[in-house]
């Protein structure tokens, strides 16, 4: 039974197929259009809609051009410390901290300024052999050997000067700050013991800072050395500072698929501050192209298909190469000539036309009618009235295809579903 069915289905098949292609035949020559090779060769999803199915589907059309691209990239920043201008303060010779003056993080020191006092008895030697070397007759490669060493343990001249006038060694030396800036590093207390070579501060300028920003992958072709950029913050609401792309980082950080680039600013009044965020804007002028609208291109991740408008509601697919968008709109770089027109709007609803053409044109060549090109904006509007007699005809009176003769329902009705 099930075998009868599947047969019957074919025989209508093969029968509505074929009174389709004689209607559209009939169609062909009453319209006057023989069905020449040369007028068959059009393009395999070409799409036929008449104006009024255009409007009511909202079909809007783009003339490609030349236009200035301009393309704006836009990324989030953090200011970060100069690296250049951090300073550590160590010791070479052990001690004791007698009295601490920088004794809070985020103090701001003058270059010079004490920071602490330190007890140090090594120091304390020092200073007597040097009085020793600089009071009699001695030689002068042993005195300034004596000032070397103290040179060399951070004493500074003004306190070697002072040693030289009072000729009293110091048992309290005062150790000073090398710059001015802010102390973000601070690791001893007042009364506690330092070793040669421990880290006691470290000290930083902001007067000059870092904005670090990331650059997608996919836009490092556009970001050159000393390109311009502006940046903004929202704790500075309307104001705008401009800058340049000082470096361009060496690697790529796996997680963001992005490279940072560094902006060095000014900063004399302090207003930007390590840890903000920043917007940056850089602006790229790639001249000027052809261009599309980016509503007009049907990207599939292997082609990118635009519609061009040839006339008379006839749309045909065409591949083409873009570049990168910019403000909507997609360089092309091959595929359009200047002056044509492509659908801007409206063209998913011509692709999905042109994929189902296709298909028909596909399924018209495996029943070997290859040569045959539907039209599918006549399939809506052509009157159905043959497949109407269809319905009227009995099927008694319908053939079968395999042996040319007239199939006898009554009879296989009977054999299929009524008892003998």
């Amino acid at each position: 039974m099930n075998l009868q069915n599947k047969k019957l289905g074919k025989y209508l098949l093969l029968i509505i197929v074929i009174t389709l292609s004689g209607m559209f035949a009939l169609q062909i020559i009453a319209e006057n259009k023989p069905a020449s090779p040369d007028s068959m060769k059009v393009p395999t999803g070409t799409v036929m809609i008449d104006l009024m199915k255009q409007q009511l589907i909202g079909v809007k059309q783009f003339t490609v051009k030349k236009r200035k691209m301009i393309k704006t990239i836009r990324t989030v920043g953090r200011v970060e410390y100069d690296e250049r201008l951090f300073k550590e303060v160590n010791l070479k010779v052990e001690g004791w901290v007698k009295k601490l003056y920088a004794d809070f993080t985020g103090k701001y020191v003058q270059e010079g300024e004490s920071l602490f006092k330190l007890y140090s008895p090594e120091l304390l030697n020092a200073q007597e052999e040097y009085l020793l070397a600089t009071s009699g007759r001695t030689s002068s490669t042993l005195k300034s050997s004596a000032k070397t060493k103290l040179l060399l343990w951070d004493i500074t001249e003004a306190q070697i000067n002072q040693l030289d006038r009072t000729r009293k060694p110091t048992t309290i030396l005062e150790i000073q700050s090398p710059i001015s800036g802010y102390v973000i590093s601070k690791s001893i207390i007042e009364g506690g013991h330092v070793k040669p070579g421990q880290t006691l501060f470290k000290i930083v300028d902001i007067k000059k800072v870092w904005i670090l920003g990331d650059i997608y992958e996919f836009e490092l072709p556009l970001i050159k050395l000393g390109q311009k950029v502006i940046v903004t913050s929202r704790s500075l609401p309307g104001e705008s500072y401009s800058g340049e792309i000082s470096y361009i980082y060496p690697s790529l950080n796996p997680k963001t698929r992005s490279v940072k680039i560094r902006i060095e600013m000014d900063n004399l009044h302090e207003k930007f501050k390590p840890e903000m965020f920043i917007n940056i804007h850089i602006e790229v002028d790639q001249g000027v192209q052809l261009a599309v609208p980016e509503s007009a291109v049907i990207r599939s991740g292997v082609r990118n298909i635009v519609f061009l408008s040839k006339g008379k509601g006839m749309f045909v697919p065409k591949e083409i190469t873009i570049g990168s968008l910019v403000n909507g709109y997609y360089p092309v770089l091959k595929g359009l000539d200047e002056g044509e027109r492509v659908v801007s709007s409206g063209n998913f609803f011509l692709d999905s036309e042109s994929k189902l053409m296709a298909t028909m044109e596909g399924m018209m060549g495996l029943i070997g009618m290859g040569d045959w090109k539907m039209e599918h904006s006549k399939m809506s509007d052509m009157d159905m009235s043959g497949m109407k007699g269809m319905k009227g005809m009995t099927m008694s009176e319908r053939s079968d295809f395999k042996t040319a003769q007239p199939m006898n329902m009554e009879s296989e009705n009977k054999t299929m579903g009524e008892p003998q």
